[in-house]
């Protein structure tokens, strides 16, 4: 009988080994499946995500290039006084816009500058520049440059853009960045959104 004894103990101590090793596996299986899940979720977010934005872009994009507009009320407007309120910089910059669809992207139809330049959205409230809505940077000419907005625009409502020379800071601020100018005038173009 002194024999068995330690045998029984053996059999005890190696079922609690056992039973330790399935738990530790149990538990790392667990965490495999769930980080597998969290890298399958940002995949499918992220694949979601960049579709929905293809197909926004790209119907937003179409409609402004759809559209044209003359620039009047820039002339009428309070734009000069603008230019006596900021601190200015006079450079050969263009900026041009379309009439678009109201949304919380605004179409830049094509810009020109030579330095990192923000394009700033703004609106016009009762023939007067407003706030802005936002601010997209540039460094060089390009087309089609699309403006995300803090606030949608609004169908029937007038917009104006105008263009800031970067202080350097690489941060929108158009109290510290430069207003660019042409002969003294805001370089600038409004549209309407639809």
């Amino acid at each position: 009988m002194g024999q068995l004894l330690p045998i029984a103990v053996n059999r005890k101590r190696m079922k609690d080994q056992m039973n330790a090793v399935e738990q530790g596996s149990w538990t790392e299986n667990v965490w495999a499946v769930g980080a597998g899940m969290l890298v399958l979720g940002l995949i499918v977010g992220f694949l979601v995500g960049w579709f929905w934005q293809k197909s926004t872009l790209g119907s937003a994009l179409d409609d402004a290039q759809n559209n044209t507009s003359t620039s009047s009320l820039l002339a009428t407007s309070t734009v000069p006084t603008l230019a006596n309120t900021y601190k200015t910089i006079d450079a050969s910059s263009t900026v041009s816009v379309d009439d678009q669809k109201a949304g919380g992207l605004v179409f830049i139809k094509h810009v020109e500058v030579s330095s990192p330049t923000w394009i700033a959205v703004r609106e016009i409230v009762d023939g007067t520049i407003g706030n802005i809505l936002g601010a997209e940077m540039v460094t060089s000419a390009t087309d089609d440059v699309p403006v995300t907005l803090l606030r949608a625009t609004k169908v029937g409502t007038q917009y104006a853009v105008f263009l800031y020379q970067d202080n350097g800071d690489g941060r929108f601020d158009f109290k510290t960045d430069l207003l660019v100018t042409q002969g003294g005038s805001p370089v600038a173009a409004e549209f309407t959104a639809q």
